[in-house]
Order: C-alpha cells, then structure tokens, then sequence
C-alpha cells in the first residue's frame, strides 16, 4: 500500500506501508485463496501457531525480524467479524492519515464497550478478577492515569499501525511496565501474583493476566505520550452502531457515546452518562447481549456455511 508523505525537506516522497494479518497455522489454507485480494490490497498473510504467544510477541517477532522501514501493523483475521467496515476501508483511512503526518492509526472494533465503560481499566475489572488491583498499581507508579477515555484513545483488540517512532516508544512504555510486573511476580507480592496468575478468560482457561494487561496498556499509551505522538482514531457513525447492534440500542448507544465524549473533562455531564449507563447494566440481559454483539463468536456465525 503507498503512502504519500509530506516533508519540510521534499514536497513530497512515497512509501509503502504494511498491514499483516494474523491468521492461525492450522487454519491457513483457509485463507489461500483469500491471499491474491489480500496482496493486492496491501495485506500480508502472517501465520502463528496459537498458544505460544499472544500478540505482542507477534508485535516484536515482526519488528526484530523483518525491521519494516514503512509503517506497518498486524490485525487478526477476525477483523471483519469485530469491525463493522470492511478492512480495505481502514487501510484507505490509515493510509490518508499518515500520509498528513500521523504517527499512528488505530481502530477501536469495541463501540459498544466505549460506551458503556469509563475506561479499558474498568472494562477489564469486569471478566478478570484482580485487573483493579493491577490498574491501582500502575496508577500509583505512574505508568497509567485513572481517567475517562473516549473514542481518541479508547481501543481493544490492537487494529493499529505506526510508523517506526510510534513503535520504538510503544515497546518501550510495555516493555518497562512488563519488567516492572514480572519483578512483582519475582519478590511473590499481590500485584506479582496476580500479574502472573489466571485471567479466568472463557475462551483459553489457561491464558495468564498478561496479553489482557498489555491490550489495556495502548489506550494508556495514548493518554501518556498524545503531546509527542501524533494519533488517529477512525471516528464511527450512527450507521456504525446501528449495524453492530440494531437501529433502536444502536441510536441509544451512539448518543450515550456522544454523551461521554462531550463531557471527558466535565463531572456533572459525566454523571449524567454514569446514570445512563448503570440503567443500562441493571438489566444483565440487555447489557451482556450488547457487549456479546461487539464480539460475536466466530464459530456461531461460520456455523450456517459449514
């Protein structure tokens, strides 16, 4: 995919950029005769083998060894089910973007969570249990603030793309707070024991708390380094949320979102949203429905075509 950018030196230079795509080892004749379209968009097939790592050691295994000198990033191949536009779409939107100077693009497929959560820190403390205590200690350390995020920073499921400035920060901010935890879990305290324990996570019951800490610690990223890094978010419509979820509870949630955003820095309107949104979760049916639709089940979906 190429990019235009503009420079103080030249007018303007061309380069390329690369998005991977994650796709499971077992599964990727699956995706074989994806991979011409895929090419042709910009989109270089990316085999893992599940289980042995999470995505942020892709993140690294990508950087150390093929060293893009272009801004490249990686997405699942769930991108579609989670994202309501397709991921072509997105590549056009980062592609724009950089080529006007942002460092980094992302795409938060979580809609209906920005609505509902004041932040990824408590949207985590819901499935995974000491993830408050683990946001406590990262807010007293200084490596997170305890803060509203709205759409310019709320993000899961790490759909991003940066140039070489945003990635050598971003390993460093992780990579720090990483050591800092696995030294936790060496000297045995709360933290270090929660830090390295299970993240009662439905879908891989051995999983540990770290890739979810990790996927929390880019929103926080954001928060800490907007002044010196230039980010762009990929901004949903009404239609977005009405396609994830309904026309009825996709008005509802897209003005509820509307409501935060517009009150980040303001109390009272904040209050008003809490409000809002605790009548929301008061129904368990309603409110887990709504955050199952922001992460339909792939197998379920699939199950018609099989």
């Amino acid at each position: 995919m190429l990019v235009c950018l503009h420079s103080n030196i030249s007018p303007l230079r061309i380069i390329q950029m690369k998005i991977y795509q994650a796709i499971p080892k077992d599964d990727f004749h699956k995706y074989e005769y994806k991979f011409e379209l895929m090419n042709s968009e910009g989109v270089t097939p990316y085999s893992y083998t599940p289980g042995l790592g999470t995505e942020y050691e892709l993140f690294k295994e990508i950087y150390e060894t093929t060293r893009p000198s272009e801004p490249w990033g990686l997405v699942s191949s769930k991108f579609e089910i989670k994202c309501p536009i397709k991921l072509i779409d997105f590549i056009n939107f980062a592609t724009n973007k950089l080529a006007t100077g942002s460092d980094c693009v992302f795409i938060n497929p979580m809609l209906i969570n920005e609505s509902l959560f004041f932040n990824v820190w408590e949207q985590g403390q819901l499935g995974h249990k000491g993830m408050g205590i683990i946001q406590k200690f990262l807010i007293e350390e200084n490596y997170i603030f305890n803060n509203a995020m709205g759409v310019n920073s709320f993000a899961f499921c790490n759909y991003f793309v940066g140039n070489n400035f945003f990635w050598e920060k971003y390993f460093q901010y992780v990579d720090e707070i990483l050591d800092r935890l696995h030294t936790e879990a060496s000297l045995g305290t709360d933290v270090g024991a929660i830090f390295a324990g299970n993240a009662n996570y439905h879908k891989n019951p051995t999983m540990s708390m770290q890739p979810f800490i990790v996927e929390r610690l880019f929103s926080s990223f954001i928060n800490k380094h907007k002044d010196i890094i230039d980010f762009s978010h990929y901004q949903y419509e009404i239609g977005h949320y009405e396609k994830k979820c309904g026309y009825h509870y996709g008005q509802m949630l897209y003005k509820l979102s509307r409501m935060k955003n517009s009150n980040i820095k303001n109390a009272s309107g904040l209050h008003s949203w809490n409000t809002i949104r605790n009548r929301i979760a008061a129904s368990t049916a309603v409110f887990m429905g709504l955050l199952h639709l922001d992460d339909p089940d792939e197998k379920i979906i699939s199950s018609i075509d099989n």
